[in-house]
Formats: structure tokens, sequence, C-alpha cells
């Protein structure tokens, strides 16, 4: 027992000295740290899914905030029935926090990976481009400018357009229709 102790003794100042035991500092616990992942001046982080509406399935991810010019670096994104997540179409944009905040309200999801997402593979594509006047081939003065393009449900929102000299008129009522009818009509 005697030779026991002055073991004991070293083995506990060779732990002391080596800072595996510190006596002069006490233990710390587990403290939950609340770290914001927030970005001063923004609303959405790097990773978070912004939508325009409450249950759409496409919307932007946020690749980048840069916070001197107050812009994001984002790229549309698409839900599938399984609720996995793809690139839609296109590359990167890049929005003022104003403009984007606005336009994209509310925040679905949140990846920790927004740059390494699959593109989906599209079952057909749209014919005709956003903010692109299409005419019929014997009424070149009439037509629809296309507004949009709703994958999910391979509809056009368009206004009617109409030819003044060198511009174009458009009126102010959107209207919806099917890819395929659209197509058939302008095509």
């Amino acid at each position: 027992m005697k030779g026991i102790v002055p073991v004991l003794i070293i083995i506990v100042l060779l732990l002391v000295t080596a800072g595996c035991l510190d006596f002069i500092h006490p233990l710390k616990t587990n403290q939950t740290v609340n770290k914001s992942t927030s970005l001063p001046g923004a609303k959405y982080t790097v990773g978070d899914v912004a939508i325009a509406q409450p249950n759409d399935d496409i919307g932007q991810v946020v690749q980048n905030y840069d916070p001197v010019s107050h812009k994001y670096s984002t790229r549309a994104i698409i839900f599938d029935e399984f609720g996995k997540l793809f690139y839609y179409e296109g590359g990167s944009k890049s929005f003022s926090t104003t403009e984007f905040e606005a336009k994209y309200p509310y925040k679905r999801a949140h990846i920790e990976n927004p740059y390494g997402l699959p593109s989906q593979k599209k079952e057909y594509s749209a014919k005709y481009k956003v903010d692109q006047v299409v005419t019929r081939k014997n009424v070149p003065l009439e037509g629809v400018k296309i507004l949009s393009y709703d994958y999910e449900a391979d509809a056009y929102t368009y206004v009617y357009a109409y030819k003044n000299g060198s511009g174009w008129n458009y009126g102010t009522t959107s209207y919806t229709a099917a890819r395929t009818d659209l197509e058939k009509r302008y095509g």
C-alpha cells in the first residue's frame, strides 16, 4: 500500500502538468451556445430556400450573400413530388436584398450544401422564353408577351401584345394557358 500512494501522487502530478486535470479553472459544463446564422442586413442565410407563395414547389436557394453590396446570389430550384430538391433551370442570379425578400417572402427549407444539387431532368421543355413576344405567322402585329412559365403546372402566364411602330404595347390583364395550347396557337 505504501508503494501505491507515491505512484498515484506522481500520476496525478503528471496529469495536472499535462493539462488533463485543471484545478485552477473550473471544469466547463455543456453550455448551449446560441450562434446566430443570420447575416447582418439579410433575412436569409446561405442554404435557405425562399419561395413566392406558401405552397410553391419552385423557388430560389441562396448560394451567397454580399453584405457590402447587399445582394444575394441565388439559383432556381424545384421540389419534386417526393420533396427532393433539384436545380431548376439556368445559372446563378443576383438580386438586391430588398428586391429578393419582396419577391420571395417565405422560407420553405434550409439545406446545408446549396452548391451540389442535381439538375432536374425535364419531361418537356418550354418553347418560349420569359419576356419573349410571340406572334402568329400570318398576324405579325398581334401576339402575346410571355411573363412566366410554371413547370409544375406546364403553363405560361402572358399578356396580349400589339405592335406600335417599332415597339410593342402590352395589355394590363395577365392570362394563363397550358403550354401545349399556347404553343399550338402561336407556333
